[in-house]
């Protein structure tokens, strides 16, 4: 694990319920993708289409961000940090973010409450693309400094 100031453990327990959070998270989407039918059906009488074009790309999207997310702690819990593997991982994961902000923004048209979740998913987006930056530039300086002797 990694040492901060003698915190070794601390981090280790942090970065497993970081999992754990995030296993509960996907089993929820996937329950959810397998549940939001019937629900609309039941509350509106109807499917919802509309509605169930913009959740379902969206929550493949966020599996696929979720399964970034898992990949990223393997490689801290490795105490590989500052490489191109992920910084391509922050990649993704914000793209999944800003794309998820574009259906969203799209479906708002039809349902209101999408425009609060476009402008979350694109805060969120942004937020992670301004940490992969910064990542990339740890990169670079970190193989800037293997060249030196």
């Amino acid at each position: 694990a990694i040492n901060y100031g003698g915190r070794k453990m601390h981090t280790k327990r942090s970065i497993i319920i970081s999992y754990i959070a995030c296993a509960a998270v996907g089993l929820c989407l996937i329950g959810a993708m397998f549940v939001v039918p019937g629900v609309l059906i039941k509350y509106y009488n109807s499917p919802r289409n509309d509605i169930l074009i913009c959740f379902y790309p969206s929550a493949v999207l966020g599996l696929t961000a979720l399964a970034s997310l898992i990949i990223l702690l393997k490689n801290i819990m490795e105490n590989e940090m500052f490489c191109r593997e992920n910084v391509r991982l922050l990649w993704i994961i914000s793209n999944c973010c800003f794309i998820v902000a574009v259906i969203t923004f799209i479906g708002g048209f039809f349902w209101f409450s999408f425009f609060v979740l476009s402008a979350a998913a694109g805060f969120m987006g942004l937020i992670i693309r301004v940490v992969k930056n910064v990542m990339q530039k740890g990169v670079e300086l970190r193989e800037e400094n293997d060249l030196t002797v």
